[in-house]
């Protein structure tokens, strides 16, 4: 076996990883608190509809962190990642249109 085949990050870059998809999580949750939704409808009503947006983008942004870096898929080529994104995009296309159609981006 090759040598590059065994390399791994430093563990200072693991845990930047994880700080930083723990910031995100915290503001996705922040985000949906009863008081913290009180004081943006109150006091900026214009980011009432970017709400569900900001999570979806924050939840993505979260998925492909851990799926490029602890999974190691930015590393696989070809069949590997379209068995993986192809319905990753079909899921993501069919939520969005649910979403769109029952009307949760407008409030």
């Amino acid at each position: 076996m090759t040598d590059h085949a065994h390399e791994h990050p430093p563990v200072s870059l693991y845990i930047q990883v994880i700080v930083a998809l723990a910031v995100i999580t915290a503001i996705e949750i922040g985000l949906i608190l009863p008081d913290v939704k009180d004081w943006y409808r109150a006091s900026a009503s214009w980011f009432v509809p970017l709400v569900a947006p900001v999570l979806i983008i924050f939840s993505m942004g979260k998925f492909l962190g851990v799926v490029f870096f602890f999974m190691h898929l930015k590393k696989d080529r070809g069949v590997t990642r379209l068995v993986f994104f192809a319905p990753l995009v079909l899921a993501f296309l069919m939520v969005s249109v649910l979403m769109l159609f029952f009307g949760a981006f407008v409030r």
